[in-house]
């Protein structure tokens, strides 16, 4: 490791750092956390670390950058408030005796998740997708409990500028609120006092946005790694049936739009995007790119700049596999159009943000690798030939949506100007 790349690395106080919500999370089950303005934590998988170590340089600009593990402990005052805190991994205060399995947390997850899959399953019996209703909640306070955040909904919520001064005030994303409230439980009725739990530290790559319109979509045609069970294999490869992961091999996962022309923020769910037909898939893409009055063409040219150059580097990488990854597009919402085009005429947008500069305002990256595989893969039970198909079908499809989007808006100006 170059020292250029040691003085980037964080190095957590002594004394520990409290962890904080992270309140742009719109997608996944596992918590993640803000560590400092610029990084955040997300529960440690042994195959996703190693990815992150053996980084090939030409996915450096399309993923977060890593910088380093932390030990988290629960901690509770007289109270009974829990807080999570991280420590150095080299921490004195820290033995070997209180280190709990490097994947602990995030089995702790699938535990839970396996625990409710069976409910889950009977939920979803009863629900076909052209007889879905979409469960709307206008207007609710940020404090009101969403108890059942497993039935699909999209929420819009009204900002609100209380000075006048065009300075909204956001909303957190329910389902980063939930996936918080979620880790502490787990960990709650899972630790023993002293314990500690490996966490990754990435870059955040939501920093330096003011509104951070985030889209997660579930890349591929299959959602399992190598080593699952054979009941995670029937579920996971039910869910792509029944969605358009099979369809058009890509699926919405989460997202979180800042709509200020409409002055209201939308958030959507994975499980209101699981039942989304491949047309009314297209209508979600096309209310992400909206700003409440208009789509913001400039942000899709953008993008898909980024993702023609993700998809040439997606050809290139033999017996790579992302199964179950996914793929986040983010602009700022605070008037994308000319910040936007700025960046599409010069350098490409995305990557990280070298120090001092402005944050880019239109970003593309690939996260959540730990079914991912390659050859030489310490875990790797099976070596694939070739690039990543079930990937590229997914980005291929992305892009025509995307073209398709622009397209049709054009036609629309056009009659629009003939009338």
């Amino acid at each position: 490791m170059g020292p250029a790349l040691q003085n980037l690395m964080v190095k957590p106080r002594p004394q520990g750092v409290t962890l904080q919500p992270f309140v742009h999370q719109v997608g996944g089950h596992s918590c993640i956390l803000r560590f400092n303005e610029r990084t955040v934590c997300k529960p440690h998988i042994s195959q996703e670390h190693q990815f992150y170590k053996s980084l090939l340089p030409e996915l450096q600009k399309f993923t977060p950058e890593y910088r380093g593990v932390v030990l988290v402990n629960l901690s509770e005052d007289d109270r009974g408030e829990a807080t999570l805190v991280a420590y150095n991994l080299g921490a004195s205060r820290i033995s070997a005796e209180s280190l709990c399995c490097p994947n602990q947390v995030a089995r702790l997850y699938q535990q839970r998740s396996q625990e409710l899959a069976v409910s889950d399953g009977q939920e979803k019996e009863n629900l076909h997708p052209s007889s879905l209703r979409l469960k709307e909640h206008v207007g609710q306070r940020q404090d009101e409990k969403f108890d059942s955040l497993k039935q699909p909904f999209v929420l819009r919520l009204p900002l609100c500028d209380p000075t006048g001064s065009g300075r909204y005030e956001a909303y957190p994303n329910p389902w980063s609120k939930k996936c918080h409230q979620r880790a502490i439980e787990l960990m709650k009725g899972n630790s023993k006092p002293g314990n500690q739990y490996k966490f990754l530290l990435l870059e955040d790559i939501t920093a330096g946005y003011n509104y951070p319109c985030i889209l997660d979509l579930k890349m591929g045609t299959r959602q399992y790694g190598d080593n699952a069970s054979e009941e995670k294999k029937r579920s996971q490869t039910q869910k792509c049936q029944q969605s358009t992961s099979a369809t058009l091999g890509i699926r919405v996962c989460g997202m979180q739009v800042f709509q200020l022309q409409a002055e209201r923020m939308v958030f959507m769910n994975k499980y209101y995007g699981r039942n989304l037909s491949p047309a009314s898939l297209r209508e979600a893409i096309f209310q992400f790119f909206h700003g409440g009055r208009n789509l913001y063409c400039a942000v899709i040219r953008c993008v898909l700049q980024r993702l023609s150059e993700l998809k040439a580097v997606i050809r290139r990488l033999e017996s790579y596999r992302f199964f179950s990854s996914s793929l986040l597009i983010i602009y700022d919402g605070n008037a994308p159009a000319a910040s936007c085009l700025q960046h599409c005429e010069g350098e490409t947008s995305g990557g990280s943000s070298e120090p001092g500069q402005p944050p880019l305002t239109v970003d593309v990256r690939m996260i959540d690798f730990a079914h991912m595989t390659c050859r030489g893969f310490v875990e790797n039970g099976v070596t694939y030939e070739g690039c990543d198909a079930g990937f590229l079908f997914g980005l291929e499809n992305l892009i025509e949506i995307l073209n398709s989007t622009l397209g049709s808006e054009a036609e629309a100006g056009l009659r629009a100007a003939t009338l």
